[in-house]
């Protein structure tokens, strides 16, 4: 059974580099096919990647850290601030079943509306000399919004779903609305929720401020990987806006660990 299973297992892996190397291979004809044209805007997949890693190890290899440097911390910000409020809303959506009401107009909005309007409104609010420096946080507000929501379902959710038994044990012990009852009961017990929904949202989270960095990058100083795209490509310079953005999709990758690791874990279980 075990032998079985660890064929499996490495079958499944040899499929998923299968299907990477399909994608390389596909990428190789269609930037082959706009050279023969004399279009340069599609690097080869050898290119990009040697680029990619110049940049983060060779020619300037201090900048591309510094900037990676300036999006992690941007994504921290967003990130941090709505793991608070989720905390705390989410928290009393679960215990109160009229404030998860009144919340449901405000988490449905953030769910549904463009981020892309949302950093066009912040731009138009923060322009000028006197709010410039506002600008480079734009991405941690866009950030705050796209997590906010799935962060706040996991702490409510979780505590709708607690076992009866347990909430009646709690009203008959401290009660269920109290901060007793929420630091060493509702919030231990409801811990996977907790973890799936911040697995879950931080790769996004991550995208997210990529994108809304490389939309205000004009708007203040270039910082970030999501600048470092568009001053790239506003030099005309395709190697350096492949490779950074494949800079981007490491990081992203490296933030879904989590969500890859919480979902084996699932399987296992299963």
């Amino acid at each position: 059974m075990k032998d079985k299973n660890l064929r499996r297992r490495w079958i499944g892996i040899g499929i998923v580099i299968l299907g990477f190397l399909t994608l390389l291979g596909i990428w190789a004809i269609v930037s082959a096919i706009l050279k023969s044209q004399g279009n340069n805007v599609l690097p080869y997949p050898h290119e990009t990647f040697g680029r990619a890693f110049d940049l983060l190890f060779v020619i300037d290899a201090g900048r591309t850290w510094t900037n990676m440097g300036w999006t992690l911390a941007r994504l921290l910000i967003g990130y941090g601030i709505s793991f608070v409020l989720a905390a705390l809303l989410g928290t009393l959506s679960g215990l109160f079943p009229l404030f998860r009401k009144f919340m449901l107009s405000w988490v449905g909005l953030t769910k549904i509306i463009p981020t892309a309007a949302i950093t066009i409104i912040l731009i138009g609010i923060f322009f000028g000399p006197q709010n410039r420096g506002w600008v480079t946080y734009i991405p941690s507000t866009l950030t705050m919004v796209i997590a906010l929501p799935i962060i706040y379902e996991g702490f409510a959710k979780g505590i709708v779903e607690e076992d009866t038994d347990v909430q009646d044990a709690m009203e008959l012990d401290c009660g269920k609305r109290n901060l007793k009852s929420v630091l060493y009961v509702h919030w231990p017990m409801i811990r996977p929720y907790i973890a799936l929904a911040l697995a879950t949202s931080l790769g996004m989270s991550m995208k997210v401020t990529v994108m809304s960095e490389v939309l205000t990058a004009n708007s203040s100083a270039a910082l970030g990987i999501g600048g470092m795209i568009t001053v790239a490509n506003q030099v005309g310079t395709i190697e350096d806006v492949m490779a950074y953005s494949w800079i981007a999709v490491i990081m992203m990758l490296v933030l879904d660990i989590p969500w890859f690791v919480l979902k084996a874990r699932k399987k296992k279980q299963k």
